[in-house]
């Protein structure tokens, strides 16, 4: 299991990925994962993986082995490695789909990732009756 963690020397703002390999040779010394059900969770917790210096890994010696099949080295919690290079989330969300229920007067939203909560404007949302009517 590989942790991201929010500090160096600690798994206090943790989170597991549990990663899908992508197509990679059988013989490789780089691996590229996709870690997409993980996302929301990550963009959630702005104690992880939100800059350079809340990005950090941690993981078990059963994480890879060489070829001659030596484990890796465990990388403990205490001492996780600090992220190499970062790509700031720059995607803005959007609205990913929207149901509306007259009987029971609700209105659901789904984003294309998680948002801030805490900074929904419910006064700017406005249900129009035809595509072009303000």
């Amino acid at each position: 299991e590989i942790v991201v963690q929010g500090e160096s020397n600690s798994d206090n703002h943790a989170v597991p990925l549990l990663l899908k390999q992508q197509d990679n040779p059988t013989l490789t010394s780089t691996f590229v994962f996709n870690f997409s059900t993980e996302l929301n969770t990550l963009l959630a917790n702005v104690n992880v993986a939100s800059s350079a210096t809340t990005s950090f890994l941690s993981f078990p010696e059963a994480l890879v082995q060489d070829v001659a099949g030596n484990p890796i080295a465990a990388v403990l919690a205490s001492t996780a490695i600090a992220v190499t290079d970062f790509v700031q989330d720059d995607d803005r969300p959007r609205l990913a789909s929207f149901s509306f229920d007259m009987t029971s007067l609700l209105l659901d939203l789904t984003f294309s990732e998680a948002v801030n909560a805490t900074s929904f404007s419910a006064t700017e949302v406005a249900l129009q009756s035809t595509l072009n009517s303000q």
